[in-house]
Parts: structure tokens; sequence; C-alpha cells
């Protein structure tokens, strides 16, 4: 075999050789690509499930706690009617208070 001859081999295989590593480097980015599709769709599904829990937690408190406030507004009105007198004046005494201190400033 001449020494044109190997070297067109030698360049042929290395040729097939570069093929062959390009298409097994683009399979493998595209199953890379394939795993990073799948994880991101797998962590945003999870997180819009921890969301959706957290909406439903918070609605139920927000619930509670305008229950309980309800309730002692009840409470501090029914106080008021039964003690019209005790809570003038503590009404009375309290501003007098805030308005010492206010004018300090």
């Amino acid at each position: 075999m001449s020494a044109q001859q190997t070297a067109v081999r030698n360049g042929t295989d290395t040729y097939k050789d570069a093929q062959r590593t390009a298409t097994g480097i683009k399979s493998d980015v595209q199953g890379a690509s394939s795993d990073i599709y799948s994880t991101t769709l797998d962590t945003a599904h999870k997180v819009g499930e921890r969301l959706n829990d957290l909406a439903h937690n918070t609605a139920d408190r927000f619930s509670d706690v305008r229950d309980i406030v309800s309730d002692k507004m009840s409470t501090a009105r029914d106080t008021i009617r039964e003690n019209p007198v005790n809570s003038s004046l503590i009404a009375l005494g309290v501003g007098f208070l805030v308005g010492m201190l206010a004018s300090r400033r």
C-alpha cells in the first residue's frame, strides 16, 4: 500500500471516529436535556402542590383569626353595654394618658 493510500485510509478512519464521537455526544446531550426537562417539570409540580397547600393553610388560619377577633369584639361590645359608666371612665382615662404622652413630644 502506498503512502498516499495509507494517508487517505487514516484520514477516513479519523473522520469515522470523529463522526461516531459526535453522534455519541449528541445522544448524551439529548439524554441530559430530557433528564433536565423531566426534573424541572417534577420540581415545578412539587412547588405548585406546596404553594397550593400553603394557600389553603393561610386561608384557614385567616378564617380562624377572623373568628377570634369577631368573638373578642362581641365580648367587648357586650361588656360596654353591661357597664357603660365604667367603660366611659376607662375610655376617658386612656384618652387622657394618650393625650399626655402625645403632648410630651
